[in-house]
């Protein structure tokens, strides 16, 4: 198992890891660990969303059309097939 030493921290910011750390009945170094795990499972799930929002957005593309949306519109419905599910209107 590795061993992490940190050096440079203010007072301010270890007096409220302490405080933190005694919150939840954890040492400063086990509430480092738990707020650093922490951290980088959201990190990683995050990065999931934005991957997942990429590939779909690859997989929608875009296109250009000099019709106007009514007449996409309409040239949509044109192309519908009515398989006698409901009445065409």
């Amino acid at each position: 198992m590795a061993i992490l030493q940190i050096k440079g921290i203010d007072d301010e910011l270890y007096a409220r890891l302490k405080r933190v750390a005694a919150e939840d009945s954890r040492s400063v170094s086990q509430e480092v660990l738990h707020l650093t795990k922490e951290y980088m499972t959201r990190r990683e799930a995050q990065n999931v969303d934005v991957k997942s929002a990429r590939a779909l957005l690859d997989l929608a593309g875009s296109w250009e059309d000099d019709r106007d949306a009514a007449t996409i519109a309409h040239d949509i419905r044109a192309g519908r097939r009515n398989v006698g599910r409901t009445p065409s209107l």
